[in-house]
């Protein structure tokens, strides 16, 4: 019997247009799921293959908080809580951040951000 090693790549993109989901929660009844039909063997189809290793990974759409976002920074630079000496900084440390840990240093500032486009 030979044994082989298949490499399976799934993307899976959901757009949820309900802005009172929460996106997080969403995504870990999904990953919860994945977790379940594993163990179950419903990705082997009832064959000799087993699943190794697996991986789940949540990416939110930055887009979806452009309009919160931009109007917390705003907010922040209209009121003067963020001194000019410290934009610089603050911007660097943005650029370098991954989107979700922006998103999560801006509702530590802000609280829950509101997702969707205004217009």
């Amino acid at each position: 019997m030979t044994n082989a090693t298949v490499q399976l790549d799934v993307r899976l993109e959901l757009d949820i247009d309900d802005f009172d989901t929460n996106p997080d929660a969403v995504a870990q009844m999904l990953a919860s799921r994945l977790q379940q039909a594993i163990a179950e063997g419903l990705l082997s189809g009832g064959t000799l293959a087993v699943v190794d290793e697996h991986e789940v990974d949540t990416v939110a759409n930055p887009h979806l908080f452009e309009d919160a976002v931009t109007r917390h920074l705003e907010d922040v630079l209209a009121s003067g809580a963020l001194r000019p000496d410290v934009i610089a900084r603050r911007m660097a440390q943005y650029g370098l951040m991954s989107t979700s840990e922006f998103l999560e240093d801006i509702e530590d500032r802000a609280g829950p951000l509101r997702r969707g486009r205004e217009g």
